[in-house]
């Protein structure tokens, strides 16, 4: 894909119609932008600290969220960047990576509600600003309606699995690694599910304020974007 990208933006830059762009941009625009983006991931870093209990310091946070940022510029959208920034965070911290994963995923759990509840918000404000463009009126509503209807219920079954399940994954990893061309993982796999499971089980049991500040964090972050 960077190959791909390179090759499109050699033979598609223009250098002439660069500088006029250029030339009209407001410095002080693209000053506040440039803040407010360094903020975003100064609170993305912050969450990872937060969530993790300290496991992970705020340098370590915002390289974390610094590396899921650019990663997800480069694989599919439905995934992101976060298993290949999963990887990254265990390495930088020198952490398992199945405690890894549960930071990560428990930071996608809280990103998939703030998606199912930014939707009602949209629908809300349909009402006082011109959200849909007009031919989309009746259509959009509805569309909009389904698309939330199921984000809310992956946000629920995601979340449940992640928080109240975690032993499903290590039981699909032990099935998925039991096959005999993977099957000399298997054990690694396993013991960091089982990791997974244990963080899991940790976050679970926390108090109704990390779960308001954990959201709050997120928020922040997507106010960024």
């Amino acid at each position: 894909m960077i190959v791909r990208d390179s090759a499109v933006a050699a033979f598609t830059f223009k250098p002439g119609a660069f500088w006029t762009v250029a030339r009209t941009v407001n410095p002080w625009l693209l000053a506040g932008a440039c803040a407010v983006t360094a903020l975003r991931v100064f609170v993305g870093g912050w969450r990872f600290r937060f969530i993790s209990d300290g496991r992970l310091g705020l340098a370590e946070g915002v390289r974390g969220q610094l590396a899921w940022d650019f990663l997800s510029n480069f694989t599919p959208t439905a995934i992101g960047g976060g298993p290949i920034a999963i990887v990254y965070l265990a390495r930088d911290q020198n952490i398992p990576v199945g405690e890894a994963s549960a930071f990560m995923l428990f930071s996608m759990v809280l990103d998939q509600i703030w998606f199912a509840l930014s939707i009602p918000l949209l629908l809300g404000a349909s009402s006082f600003f011109n959200v849909f463009p007009d031919v989309a009126y009746g259509f959009g509503h509805w569309t909009f309606f389904a698309v939330f209807a199921g984000m809310l219920v992956w946000a629920i079954l995601f979340s449940y699995a992640i928080l109240f399940r975690p032993q499903l994954l290590r039981r699909l990893a032990g099935w998925v690694f039991s096959l005999r061309p993977l099957r000399r993982f298997r054990r690694r796999v396993v013991r960091e599910a089982t990791r997974f499971s244990e963080r899991a089980h940790r976050m679970r049991e926390q108090s109704v304020p990390f779960y308001l500040k954990s959201f709050l964090l997120t928020i922040g972050v997507w106010m960024g974007r």
